[in-house]
């Protein structure tokens, strides 16, 4: 590829002064002592998203069914097939597939087989409880105990949302109706108000949920509430909600609480609320269903597809030098390796960058370099001092490329860009 220069004017003051800073830095950076650094050893929870496509042995469309079992594994039903999250991939599982819980050995504590047939394809929600577990259908709520499953006399006139299972023993339907709980002789609704004296619970309650406090939880449309100790405590969006339309509510063993909806997920990290939305984070903002693992991990089951957000231990200097190699992959442009825009192709898709000349490449590039000189003079790292080296003579090219051109500029004149001879002129 040959290089020519372009828009031969001098930069702004900004990029001026940061090419004169990032010299100024590298010198006092390569003259300071050479004082060996030994990074930081602490390490801090990254958030890392995860897609799984339909070569990994899930289906790219809608998730009937996720389940996390008592020894770990993530599991889940779609398409009448179960698939199985082993050894970092998924793949589908032939000895789940008997379409009727009685053909099945349930996955529980137990490990014993069913006595009432029921199809698993109108299951929609499994909670475990001990040795116990519920199962839930949009309209209907059963009960696995000692091999043997009942029907637990829901009202089916009322559309399950979610079924929870507490730490004691209790168990709390969300539906369309209100919030219920199980009682001695059936089900009766949980009154929930607030100082104001609004009721919370009396209508359509989205989604419910125990975490790993034995709190209560429950999600509508008006926000969501939590049964703490001291009393209920909600919250809404001028409490930093960020939206309301929920499908549901997962928790993990570290008191992780998730709340889904139809337009992203909602992480409640105990002080406030974390929105996850958009490719960047699910593979479509539709989310129907989730469950925690047992490190933590959520999976969510999306219109899309399936998603999962878990969280890693990461030193800054580990995470300094992951984004350096994003900067290699995606960004850098020309064997000088100018740092500037690059555009992609496909949203959210790092894959298709396409790194383009810009009228800000020297500021840029020099800002980049500077970076490079300050983390050599802190780290003495070859790989930092080989970067800003790289990032200067980038630099020091745009004033070279200009000599000797027609017009000729005069000495010193600085490019802000170069190009290909072969793109179109953007001056013609």
């Amino acid at each position: 590829m040959r290089l020519g220069w372009i828009r031969p004017r001098l930069g702004m003051p900004a990029q001026r002064n940061a090419f004169l800073a990032a010299i100024l830095v590298m010198t006092a950076g390569l003259r300071a002592a050479d004082k060996p650094f030994t990074p930081a050893p602490q390490r801090f929870l990254q958030e890392l998203a995860d897609k799984f496509p339909d070569s990994d042995g899930v289906p790219t469309g809608s998730i009937q069914l996720l389940d996390s079992v008592p020894d770990g594994t993530v599991r889940l039903f779609a398409g009448g097939q179960w698939s199985v999250f082993q050894d970092g991939h998924w793949t589908k599982d032939a000895t789940l597939a008997p379409k009727t819980l009685a053909e099945f050995t349930f996955a529980g504590p137990s490990g014993a087989a069913l006595s009432v047939s029921l199809p698993w394809t109108s299951i929609r929600q499994i909670v475990r409880l001990g040795s116990d577990a519920w199962l839930a259908t949009t309209n209907a709520a059963y009960l696995v105990r000692g091999g043997t499953l009942s029907n637990a006399d829901w009202p089916t006139r009322l559309a399950i949302r979610q079924i929870a299972a507490g730490p004691t023993g209790g168990v709390v339907i969300a539906s369309s109706g209100g919030l219920f709980q199980r009682a001695e002789h059936g089900w009766e609704a949980v009154e929930v108000f607030d100082d104001g004296g609004r009721a919370w619970a009396t209508r359509d309650v989205l989604g419910v949920a125990f975490d790993s406090l034995g709190q209560l939880w429950l999600a509508s449309k008006a926000g969501v509430g939590c049964r703490t100790s001291g009393g209920w405590r909600f919250y809404e969006g001028k409490d930093g909600l960020p939206w309301n339309d929920f499908t549901g509510i997962a928790t993990g063993p570290g008191g992780e609480v998730w709340f889904t909806t139809h337009l992203g997920a909602i992480r409640w990290n105990g002080i406030d609320f974390e929105y996850r939305q958009g490719p960047r984070w699910l593979p479509s903002d539709d989310v129907q269903q989730a469950v925690i693992d047992r490190s933590g991990g959520a999976w969510f089951a999306t219109a899309a597809g399936l998603g999962r957000i878990r969280r890693e231990g990461m030193t800054l200097a580990g995470k300094a030098e992951f984004y350096e190699q994003e900067i290699e992959r995606f960004i850098k442009r020309t064997p000088y390796g100018f740092t500037a825009e690059a555009p992609l192709a496909k949203p959210a898709d790092k894959t298709t960058a396409s790194p383009q000349d810009s009228d800000n490449d020297g500021l840029w590039t020099a800002m980049y370099g500077a970076g490079e000189c300050f983390a050599y003079g802190a780290t003495r790292d070859a790989k930092a001092k080989d970067r800003a080296t790289k990032a200067f003579e980038a630099l020091r090219f745009l004033q070279k490329v200009t000599q000797g051109g027609t017009p000729a500029p005069p000495k010193g004149y600085v490019a802000r860009t170069v190009r290909p001879v072969e793109w179109p002129d953007p001056n013609a």
